[in-house]
């Protein structure tokens, strides 16, 4: 966690060096290649996350989770077949929307990494699934410390062209570290009934995945496509900083993920709801204090980069979205660990269906200013947790008044700063509200922050505890 935390940081002080050296055309052309590039990861099929669940369901059967490591590594192959056929057809035909960003041959590199990330994001959660952490903090490490060095000795397009270098060869450097490490193995025989099982486990999961995903991937498309690539720069620069502020959570997700999987997998929904509350306490009170916190410090950021000026409301209006994401955490790998893929897969694209709808309103039918867009994003968000906690209240067989479910998505301690926090972006950055909102936060949430720190504690001393055992 304290490798992911450093390298955390790393990307918030690249991300703001790409913005500062790029600027804001630029900085739109590296926004939409990242588009790209995430559009290729989510259309995995489910691959790695079924792989996951599976192997730590039949963790006491070798031979069948080793069937299932390599038969995942086959259909992983074929995924990467068909994004090379769609660089085959960006060849012979075009896509326009990629002359308007100027992509060029850039593109057969994004397939490039495409197919590399694909492996390294299945590699990783098997090595996770054997308690490797070391090898996947280094995969998640590389690519952001070489952009690092490529920062400092590039600028304008060749900057742009070293940042794609950049991530093809840390994915190539991690594949081989874990090959070489011999945390995948390949004695395995693929079989059609493993591939199967992968598949069927799969589908619903890859609903899930590319419908969650596709809710602010959408939200990026429509900005990039009505809006102009300076508006666009500036959208991409909002979502990196408050992104980068809640990537740090991403290290504690990682490590419980295949332990909640175990836990969350039981008929003890006693253990279960206790579990539930205790990780959604933690997790969720900690990304909004980061983010509150964050927020005091986004003006003086500002202020070192005038060109970027306009973009400090939809950074706070990010990040505010970014939090409501962060709501949901802990129902959906419920839902996933009791086999409820499917269930979770329609929740997605209801909200997904939502977000589309209303952003292609407020860009094409009311013609608003491109940072309200993310308001769909919000609501979007808010719909997805509030009919995760419903179905995951079914299932573990908890109270389920409306009281509840509102109480549960967005607790009181939580929604009273949140408020204030969008009030005092309305206003301008009111410095008066978001302050008021601060200490409001830690007045009520001071339970919750002891919490976390006896957590971390017992997270350092015992780091066993987190283990698939």
């Amino acid at each position: 966690m304290v490798t992911r935390y450093v390298t955390y940081f790393v990307q918030f002080i690249v991300s703001i060096l790409i913005a500062a050296k790029l600027g804001p055309f630029q900085l739109g052309v590296w926004g939409f290649v990242l588009l790209l590039i995430n559009y290729f990861n989510i259309f995995n099929f489910g691959i790695p996350n079924s792989t996951t669940v599976l192997m730590v369901q039949h963790k006491k059967e070798q031979e069948l989770a080793g069937q299932i490591e390599v038969s995942s590594m086959v259909l992983m192959g074929v995924i990467s077949l068909i994004i090379l056929t769609i660089g085959c057809y960006y060849a012979v035909f075009g896509i326009p929307l990629f002359e308007k960003y100027q992509i060029g041959s850039l593109c057969y590199l994004v397939c490039a990494i495409a197919i590399l990330q694909h492996f390294v994001s299945l590699f990783s959660l098997i090595a996770r699934v054997r308690g490797s952490i070391k090898e996947v903090a280094f995969a998640q490490t590389v690519i952001p410390m070489m952009t690092l060095m490529a920062v400092f000795l590039f600028s304008d397009r060749a900057l742009l062209l070293s940042l794609v270098l950049c991530y093809l060869t840390g994915n190539a450097l991690a594949i081989l570290l874990f090959i070489q490490k011999k945390l995948v193995h390949f004695q395995g025989h693929p079989t059609r009934e493993a591939c199967q099982t992968i598949i069927h486990k799969g589908k619903y999961l890859f609903a899930y995945n590319v419908c969650f995903y596709l809710i602010f991937l959408s939200t990026k498309t429509v900005v990039s496509s009505y809006y102009s690539v300076e508006e666009f720069g500036f959208f991409t620069f909002a979502y990196t900083l408050a992104n980068a502020v809640l990537l740090m959570m991403q290290a504690f997700t990682a490590i419980v993920f295949p332990k909640l999987i175990d836990k969350f997998g039981s008929n003890n929904y006693v253990e279960i709801s206790k579990v539930l509350h205790e990780v959604r306490d933690s997790y969720v009170t900690m990304a909004h204090a980061i983010m509150y916190t964050a927020f005091l410090f986004f003006p003086i950021l500002i202020s070192f980069m005038p060109k970027y000026q306009d973009a400090l409301p939809v950074i706070m209006y990010m990040g505010l979205t970014l939090l409501l994401y962060a709501n949901s955490f802990g129902y959906s790998t419920l839902l996933i660990a009791q086999n409820a893929e499917k269930r979770l897969a329609v929740i997605s694209f209801v909200s997904l269906s939502m977000n589309i709808a209303i952003a292609l309103l407020l860009a094409s039918v009311a013609h608003c200013n491109y940072k309200y867009v993310i308001f769909a994003t919000m609501l979007a968000y808010v719909c997805f947790t509030l009919f995760c906690v419903v179905t995951g209240k079914n299932i573990i067989r908890t109270r389920k008044t409306i009281f509840d479910i509102v109480e549960e998505s967005f607790p009181m301690r939580l929604l009273l700063p949140y408020m204030l926090m969008i009030a005092s972006v309305i206003m301008q950055g009111n410095i008066i509200f978001l302050v008021a909102a601060i200490l409001i936060f830690g007045f009520l949430n001071t339970r919750q922050i002891k919490g976390i720190i006896s957590l971390f504690k017992r997270l350092l001393y015992n780091p066993n505890m987190v283990d698939v055992k």
